[in-house]
């Protein structure tokens, strides 16, 4: 099996998506920060939320460079797809559990979940399972480590 090809633009979408998202988590309502800070505790500045996504949209832009250049790092598509799926049903779970729309949740169902779910049957249908399911796991520990860290803060 091959890996995704140099040519296949699609996982662009990963950053421009994550750029709409972090828009949409400031404008929408009260923003994700404070959100954050009514729902669940979490202080965390706008500078710092920007800040870190930021950092996280320059790693993503990255993978996906490696991914759409290097055979040996196509594992970075699934993961990526298991963080931005992650991401969306964290957003509808918490914005139910709280009764309050997270701010992000509209992009995160309406680009994240599709987009992830699509780059993830895509990367099914190219990979080795080796890399799908490495890249997987990959995404599932991201999305635990960001949960964590942004709940230590």
């Amino acid at each position: 099996m091959s890996t995704i090809a140099a040519s296949d633009r699609r996982a662009w979408l990963f950053p421009l998506s994550y750029a709409v998202h972090i828009g949409d988590e400031c404008a929408s309502g009260r923003g994700f920060t404070s959100w954050l800070a009514h729902t669940v505790g979490v202080q965390l500045t706008l500078a710092e939320f920007l800040w870190l996504n930021a950092v996280a949209l320059v790693l993503m832009t990255l993978g996906v460079l490696l991914a759409t250049r290097q055979r040996e790092h196509g594992w970075v598509i699934p993961c990526l797809s298991v963080v931005v799926v992650v991401n969306a049903l964290l957003h509808i779970a918490g914005s139910a559990a709280f009764r309050s729309l997270s701010p992000g949740t509209v992009s995160a169902a309406m680009l994240w979940l599709p987009l992830g779910c699509w780059m993830l049957w895509r990367a099914a249908r190219t990979l080795s399972q080796r890399m799908l399911v490495g890249g997987a796991i990959g995404g599932l520990f991201i999305s635990l480590l960001v949960c964590l860290l942004t709940l230590a803060i």
